[in-house]
């Protein structure tokens, strides 16, 4: 368990967003159905109150507000249980990305031997391996340039030996700051 989940909500803001809008779609889209059961209880009461052999409509009305009850509770289990699921998936997506960003961060302070790798059932594999060639590539670039640096202070260094002392100072400069580069 090396990898395991220790903050769900790593991009609140996102996350939240997120599951209110699943849970208000889910919620809306889900009154529909208890209120279509309404209906047809109030069409059965108007059928129940003309036919003389028809059940009570006081029993149909007491079933219309049982069969209500238990759909709207269902209603409210269903959308508490999809919030919840809605945060897990969330974040399978924020995670990655607030990953990725910490990485970004200690990158750009010069931390060039990193390689991110996500959780097994996390998405975005594919900016992992992005992420890890762009390091791996900038690393390699910046030691090509830093070899590349230190070759022309060698050649400064040996040109500086046969020019006279009143020109070498700018040379000696330009040395001093490929140098700097290196370190």
């Amino acid at each position: 368990m090396r990898n395991k989940r220790k903050i769900f909500f790593t991009n609140k803001k996102f996350q939240l967003r997120f599951c209110f809008y699943t849970c208000s779609w889910l919620l809306v889209l889900g009154l529909i159905f208890p209120i279509m059961i309404e209906q047809i209880f109030n069409w059965f009461l108007v059928f129940a109150r003309l036919d003389p052999i028809a059940a009570p409509p006081e029993k149909l009305s007491l079933i219309k507000q049982e069969v209500s009850y238990i759909l709207l509770s269902m209603e409210a289990f269903i959308v508490v249980c999809t919030f919840f699921i809605c945060i897990f998936i969330s974040h399978k997506i924020a995670g990655p990305i607030y990953k990725l960003k910490k990485y970004f961060q200690r990158a750009k302070l010069g931390h060039l031997n990193l390689e991110i790798h996500f959780r097994k059932n996390d998405g975005f594999e594919e900016l992992a391996d992005s992420f890890n060639h762009f390091i791996k590539s900038t690393r390699s670039n910046f030691i090509d340039q830093i070899r590349k640096a230190a070759k022309v202070t060698e050649i400064l260094d040996k040109a500086m030996e046969n020019i006279p002392d009143d020109k070498r100072k700018e040379l000696k400069k330009a040395s001093i700051l490929l140098s700097q580069m290196r370190n």
